[in-house]
């Protein structure tokens, strides 16, 4: 007989409290009491069941199963032949009736008998913990295996009050003969008035839509009505359920839909309607505005019923939104923007990227999200504009990623004009020119890419498309000017066709830019409505500051096993010759690749690179140990003269007869402690003479930053002087990160035949 599991789907998108969700959903579960056995000469078989609480308060607060809490039992079954324990082949137990009220669980920690409630993850893979499976029946043993004759499992209440029926069964391999026994358990029964007391709307998450536009412009929803208990009101014979709009609502045209009681369609800004099982169903129609529908939804305590005024009032309000399915956000997604947000500098290759090894040309996906003023998808079709720039830069890449020519934060849009201005005494627009491109990272409206139309004067410019015409921000909008010729490239045409939305609002398209530029800094750009709508990948936040390079978002290498490493390898462990111990100085040649498995290791330019050094002085350190003797020597000395209690004398008096006995070997622990401090004060001594005859030490320049250039090389200058046997340097050189993790690189110096 094979075990039954119940549904355990996840609910989603519902705005509904958890004594109300605990109500509506029933769960399976059964019982009964009580029991039969079988006729025959044969020896019997019996059955028997029992458990350790039949009645169990309802689960309102619809909490998971637990051995030791209110709601869960621990079923015990015993199965006997001629009244001794009998190992039968399997035992099933069953829900027989009052399935709404509980369900059975193995609780055994079998991952057979738990799911994840995350969806779309099978149980190996699940990224949460697993949770117990309800079943409305369970089976121990079977065709390979069989049971003790004794199985325990156990039930779990839902909210819903009732009478539960557990069946066990098992059968008589002599006689083949079924034998079952029953048990009875009782879930509630809370406290169940048939009185309205709750009134919940609940409605789905999913989008809708101004009419006209071939979109979802009717969302049905449904609103409940629950007693004291959290259980479904009677069914009225007349309507107990009344829902209205609020006056705060576009006035577009929306209406409410609903049958009533008599079979009547109703439809306007309010309606009476009933609820069955206490579950009503009702429809919002949208209309041609977009904006936000209130609705209230009121019961009657007192009779349950509203066609007859309404007396003791239970209400609910809640709110659905009506979008234009006009563009009013892009907002870049997937893994390149997320490392941009990051601030990572490298990233592996997704689904579909790929390095041309031959050519050198990394090519990177990146999308944009297009959403209306309530975060719902525009209808599929919508042509967006990708603009890319990376140059004119200052200091790219042995300075960093590069700071752009012609940038600043006090440009002014003209807001519904097309001249785009800076302060006579502000950031100067010289070196802008036709098809140049002005990036703005304002607030709402102007944020973007303009493409400038002429050659720029010091502290104006104007663009072919005009600015929106938001509210006027005066000299505060950050900007950047770009100018071709463009070392990377953002495709607005893929295989001869356009970039659009989908129907979830995405678009996706590809970056290209050469292996050499990696590091390199860029900003890219996406346009929606003709330039009304645009987004900057890499945006800061307007209150927050930079931390660092200002370079927002640049060309990624691949992340995995990139290396740091000394050209030649031979500079990792230098061996000064003798006579230059006294002063020695070297240039070494430092390159970082990145992590490349398919071809040839990229090197990563503009990287920063932290360095350390660590002196390392055998004679100082022998110093510490001696001085570490002395402090020992001396506390030990300190402690004898302190165990003097007898008030002996330091030397041996002429007439010792009358002292005390212990005085002679205090002397004697005197004398030993004296000298092991005299002993460790000679070999401090000896070891401080040892010491100042050299003075290891050791510079490195530049001290900060060290920064990766062309082909991810960079030079560190070390010096090291005072050098002897046993002595040595090193310098820890490591990325700076956060994603390039290139393991440290330790150079050492050490005086030739120096192990």
């Amino acid at each position: 007989m094979p075990s039954t599991k119940m549904n355990t789907q996840k609910t989603n998108g519902w705005r509904w409290p958890l004594t109300i969700m605990a109500a509506l959903i029933s769960s399976c579960g059964g019982g009964s009491d009580g029991g039969t056995f079988e006729n025959g000469g044969i020896a019997p078989v019996t059955v028997s069941i029992s458990a350790d609480k039949t009645i169990l308060q309802s689960n309102s607060l619809n909490a998971l199963p637990d051995l030791s809490g209110p709601y869960t039992n621990t079923i015990t079954v015993q199965v006997k032949k001629d009244g001794n324990p009998f190992a039968a082949q399997s035992v099933a137990i069953d829900v027989v009736s009052g399935l709404s009220s509980g369900a059975l669980y193995y609780l055994d920690g079998n991952p057979d008998h738990e799911y994840c409630p995350e969806p779309g993850y099978d149980v190996d893979k699940c990224p949460v913990a697993l949770l117990p499976t309800a079943y409305r029946s369970l089976v121990f043993g079977g065709a390979e295996t069989s049971t003790s004759g004794t199985v325990t499992a156990h039930f779990h209440a839902s909210g819903t009050p009732g009478k539960v029926v557990v069946r066990v069964s098992t059968q008589n391999p002599d006689t083949s003969a079924q034998v079952w026994s029953e048990l009875t358990l009782t879930v509630g029964p809370g406290v169940s008035t048939g009185q309205a007391a709750v009134v919940g709307l609940l409605i789905a998450p999913s989008p809708l839509y101004i009419t006209g536009q071939g979109r979802q412009d009717v969302k049905p929803f449904q609103a409940a009505v629950l007693d004291d208990a959290n259980q479904p009101v009677p069914n009225p014979s007349g309507n107990n359920l009344r829902l209205q709009l609020l006056s705060n609502r576009p006035y577009g045209g929306e209406k409410l839909v609903a049958v009533s009681a008599s079979g009547n369609i109703e439809e306007g800004s309010m309606v009476n309607t009933r609820t069955i099982n206490g579950v009503a169903e009702v429809a919002l129609y949208s209309g041609t505005l977009p904006g936000t529908i209130a609705i209230l939804a009121t019961a009657d305590r007192a009779d349950n019923n509203v066609d007859n005024g309404i007396q003791t009032p239970i209400t609910d309000v809640d709110t659905i939104p009506i979008g234009s399915g006009q563009i009013t956000s892009l907002i870049f997604a997937g893994a390149y923007p997320n490392a941009v947000q990051s601030r990572a500098n490298v990233l592996a290759l997704g689904p579909g990227e790929t390095l041309d090894a031959s050519g050198g040309i990394y090519v990177r996906g990146i999308s944009v999200l297009a959403v209306d003023e309530f975060g719902n998808p525009p209808p599929p079709g919508q042509f967006i504009t990708f603009r890319l720039i990376d140059g004119p830069l200052n200091g790219y890449p042995d300075q960093g990623r590069g700071v752009f020519q012609y940038t600043g934060k006090d440009g002014n849009p003209e807001e519904g004009g097309a001249t785009f201005r800076t302060p006579v005494t502000g950031s100067s627009l010289l070196g802008a020119d036709t098809n140049c491109q002005l990036v703005l990272e304002g607030g709402l409206g102007q944020e973007g890419s303009w493409i400038i139309n002429g050659q720029a004067q010091a502290h104006l410019l104007a663009v072919f498309n005009p600015f929106n015409a938001v509210a006027d921000t005066g000299f505060t909008v950050p900007y950047t000017i770009g100018c071709p010729p463009y070392v990377g490239n953002i495709a607005n045409n893929i295989n001869g066709v356009s970039v659009y939305t989908d129907e979830y609002g995405m678009a996706a398209t590809v970056i290209s830019y050469p292996v050499t530029q990696l590091g390199r800094c860029f900003k890219l750009t996406a346009e929606a409505n003709g330039g009304q709508v645009g987004a900057v990948m890499g945006k800061q936040p307007s209150d927050s500051e930079i931390v660092g390079d200002e370079c927002a978002s640049w060309y990624l290498g691949i992340a995995d096993g990139s290396a740091l490493s000394t050209i030649p390898a031979s500079d990792q462990n230098l061996q000064i010759p003798v006579g230059q111990t006294e002063s020695f100085t070297k240039t070494l040649m430092l390159q970082l690749l990145d992590g490349d498995q398919n071809a040839p290791p990229a090197p990563l330019p503009a990287e920063k690179l932290a360095v350390q050094m660590v002196v390392t002085d055998p004679d100082k350190e022998a110093v510490a140990a001696a001085e570490q003797v002395v402090e020992a020597a001396q506390a030990a000395l300190d402690t004898v003269v302190a165990s003097n209690t007898a008030s002996c004398s330091a030397t041996k008096p002429e007439n010792a007869v009358s002292e005390p006995e212990q005085c002679a070997s205090w002397r004697t622990a005197l004398d030993a402690a004296q000298q092991a401090l005299t002993d460790a004060n000679n070999e401090l001594a000896a070891a401080k003479a040892n010491d100042a005859l050299h003075t290891p030490t050791a510079s490195f320049s530049p001290a900060s930053p060290l920064i990766t250039g062309v082909d991810g090389l960079a030079t560190l200058t070390i010096t090291v002087a005072g050098l002897y046997s046993g002595a040595r340097v090193e310098f820890f050189v490591s990325t700076v990160g956060p994603e390039v993790r290139a393991p440290t690189l330790t150079i050492t110096a050490s005086p030739e035949g120096s192990k």
